[in-house]
């Protein structure tokens, strides 16, 4: 879900994903940014949230995103960056998120932090779309009749 306004030539879109391995599933907040400048996160970044009932939290990257080379679009003559930072999310922290959303967070890049508030509206929304990609992961989890190797 895309949050946040163009001002500052940054747009940013949040999801939840998921690796599992085994029994052991791992939920990572992930952040699009796309920029009209180049973008660096370096290893251990900070990004803190600020959830719906106030409280806060800081996560960190496990490693660094980048892109100093850039997309160009010929139609519009315009060149854009794209990285895609992910922080790992704690039991704690995921159902803070799935339950309250997130009013307010802030990522930590080298050039300045990026900073995000949602109002009322868009923080439900948010909450909404959140809690309902946990609950789309965790039914394909669940669901273990998608076998790959099944009728091949």
């Amino acid at each position: 879900m895309t949050v946040g306004k163009w001002t500052d030539r940054i747009s940013t879109s949040l999801s939840l994903s998921c690796i599992q391995v085994g029994d052991s599933a791992t939920y990572y907040l992930a952040i699009k940014m796309v920029s009209a400048l180049p973008l660096n996160i370096r290893q251990g970044s900070a990004l803190v949230l600020r959830f719906g009932d106030n409280e806060v939290a800081q996560l960190s990257t496990g490693i660094e995103y980048s892109d100093n080379i850039g997309d160009y679009n010929t139609y519009s003559n315009v060149s854009y960056y794209t990285i895609y930072p992910s922080y790992q999310l704690s039991d704690y922290i995921l159902e803070k998120i799935t339950r309250f959303g997130i009013r307010k967070f802030r990522i930590e890049t080298v050039l300045k932090n990026i900073d995000r508030e949602m109002d009322n509206d868009k923080l439900r929304d948010l909450a909404i779309f959140l809690r309902e990609e946990y609950r789309l992961i965790q039914n394909q989890i669940d669901n273990k009749a998608n076998d790959i190797m099944e009728g091949f």
